[in-house]
């Protein structure tokens, strides 16, 4: 396994901590149809325990709209070609960069630029989690009970995106309990609480800060605990990994959550 690995620093734009609200980079455009919508109303997130987000918490969040499936290598490429952003740092490893794999090698400013591209976001802790486990608090997207056959828990690579129709969320979200985990917008101040921050910041001109972002959801690399909705990992985001991918969020301007 490769593991994380840090790469040059790169330009990071930060939104507020798990409590709060993700920047919204979309315009009025409907999504399309790979997106599935999660409704206005109340949801259960976090829980009890070490690397998670604290909870259980009552949220009442706006609807939003998700992609249905991670966002795979075919579209990432396409992305690339358009703009000339960089690869993901597998492309020419056969064993990640089949078309129909979650693109995986990209840190967390390479997510936001595809989003951006693509006219959507990254999601929110809160979103994440919310359209993974419903609005009935649930442990995992298909229910209350563990069960390794329905999620990419092992293996030497991800999946195809389409492979595990078992990991499926009450909204028809696939793969939010394994394949890959996934970067979301929020960020932290490692030791302290990091609030609201407007205007971008570079880590090279601000080394002494050490920036954190949350990624979401278990992988083919992960441990069975990790596959609960509501446990959370952070790395610093210019890391990357075999193992963490991501997908995007759309909601209708200013109302993003």
């Amino acid at each position: 396994m490769i593991g994380m690995t840090r790469l040059a620093a790169v330009a990071v734009l930060l939104v507020a901590g798990a409590a709060a609200p993700a920047s919204d980079a979309s315009s009025g455009a409907m999504p399309g149809a790979d997106m599935v919508r999660v409704p206005a109303g109340p949801a259960l997130l976090g829980g009890p325990g070490h690397s998670v987000m604290p909870g259980p918490l009552a949220v009442d969040l706006p609807a939003f709209w998700i992609d249905r499936f991670e966002v795979g290598n075919a579209q990432y490429a396409a992305f690339v070609a358009d703009t000339g952003h960089r690869p993901p740092m597998f492309a020419d490893d056969p064993d990640f960069n089949a078309p129909d794999q979650p693109v995986t090698g990209v840190a967390w400013a390479d997510a936001q630029a595809y989003c951006r591209w693509a006219g959507k976001r990254l999601p929110s802790e809160y979103q994440w989690e919310k359209a993974a486990r419903g609005g009935d608090g649930r442990l995992y997207p298909w229910g209350n009970d563990f069960d390794p056959a329905r999620a990419r828990l092992t293996g030497e690579a991800p999946a195809a995106v389409t492979a595990d129709p078992g990991d499926v969320s009450p909204y028809g979200v696939r793969d939010m309990a394994g394949n890959v985990s996934e970067w979301v917008a929020d960020v932290f101040l490692a030791g302290a609480t990091c609030g609201a921050v407007s205007a971008a910041r570079s880590l090279a001109d601000d080394a002494a800060l050490d920036i954190r972002a949350y990624i979401r959801g278990a992988s083919w690399a992960a441990l069975p605990h990790m596959a609960k909705t509501y446990h959370h990992l952070w790395d610093y985001p210019d890391s990357y990994a075999e193992f963490v991918g991501f997908r995007c969020a759309w909601s209708p301007a200013g109302d993003a959550t």
